[in-house]
Order: C-alpha cells, then sequence, then structure tokens
C-alpha cells in the first residue's frame, strides 16, 4: 500500500482498468458496469481537459484526462502523452487524438500568429548590414539556414525547413 502523498500508479499501468471499466461506442465513452455514457465537463484548473474516474484496484478513484481514457480504449494502449491534432482541448474525436512525445506536443501547440517584438517573423534576425538571417531550432540545436535580402526569403526558408522536421507535427507560425 502507498504512504499518503506518495505518488499513485502511473497512467500507463491503468490500461487494464481503463478496458475492463469502460467501452468505446462510437464516440462515446460508456461506463461497462452501468451502460451509461460518461459526459465531458471541462474544468477550468485542468486546462479545459474533462476527467474520468478510474477505480485503481485498490477501492481508489484516479483521475483520468477524458482525451486519455478515450486513445486508451480506441487504440489499445496508452502513451505517455496524447496530442490533439487540432489543439482544441474540447475536440475529442479519435481522428483528432494521436500518441506524441512531450517534444512533438510541443511542436503542434497553438501559438499567437504575427510578429515577434522586434517586428519580425519566427527565426529571422536582422544583421548589421541590412540583410537577414534566417535560423531554426530543433533537438535543443540552433542550424543557421543563411542570409537573405529580405525578411520574406527568411521566413519563407524557416518555414520550409521546419515543416520538412517537424513532419505530421509542423505547425505555421
Amino acid at each position: 500500500m502507498a504512504r499518503p502523498g506518495s505518488p499513485g500508479p502511473k497512467l500507463t499501468d491503468l490500461l487494464g482498468e481503463i478496458l475492463e471499466q469502460f467501452r468505446l461506442v462510437g464516440e462515446d465513452i460508456v461506463r461497462a458496469s452501468t451502460g451509461k455514457v460518461v459526459q465531458f465537463r471541462p474544468q477550468a484548473k485542468r486546462g479545459g481537459y474533462g476527467q474520468v474516474g478510474v477505480a485503481d484496484g485498490n477501492g481508489r478513484s484516479i483521475l483520468v484526462s477524458y482525451h486519455r481514457v478515450k486513445f486508451a480504449l480506441a487504440w489499445g494502449f496508452l502513451p505517455r502523452t496524447v496530442d490533439h491534432r487540432d489543439t482544441d482541448r474540447s475536440n475529442n474525436e479519435v481522428e483528432n487524438l494521436r500518441a506524441a512525445t512531450h517534444q512533438e506536443q510541443n511542436r503542434n501547440r497553438a501559438r499567437p500568429g504575427g510578429l515577434r517584438k522586434s517586428g519580425l517573423p519566427r527565426g529571422v534576425t536582422r544583421r548589421r548590414n541590412g540583410r537577414f538571417t534566417a535560423a531554426a531550432t530543433v533537438d535543443r540545436k540552433v542550424l543557421c539556414l543563411g542570409t537573405f535580402d529580405t525578411a520574406e526569403e527568411a521566413s519563407a526558408n524557416v518555414e520550409a525547413y521546419l515543416k520538412v522536421e517537424h513532419g505530421a507535427f509542423y505547425r505555421a507560425a
């Protein structure tokens, strides 16, 4: 038995409990014991994510994010993180959920649009000679993509490089 205040079971350890206690009927999560649909209620203190109580086998109920339960029921495994493709936390359709690493989720996060404080797009800096340098950071390494006559050319090169590098997790600035 775990001590009070000690971390509970890992979410990945709850897969068997989730598959036993719930069913996926269409796009709805249904409790196997009652046959009732589990309602999605976004919670402000959880960043807009809804939660579902899962009994852990020791008489305790563990709160698990609604989208994680739905992903586990649809695909039969529970990754460390589940990403919403469209970044909409309330869109919990199975097609919108995918397994992702923390790094991939950061690549897909919603970013405020527009220019930075400097007035230049992401990855673009102005050099003293008036030209523009394009650079991209991938895996904590800065890669210089070249020097260009206009900020638009430099920005286009940054975005093209990131689109290839990030693949399905690319999100335009």
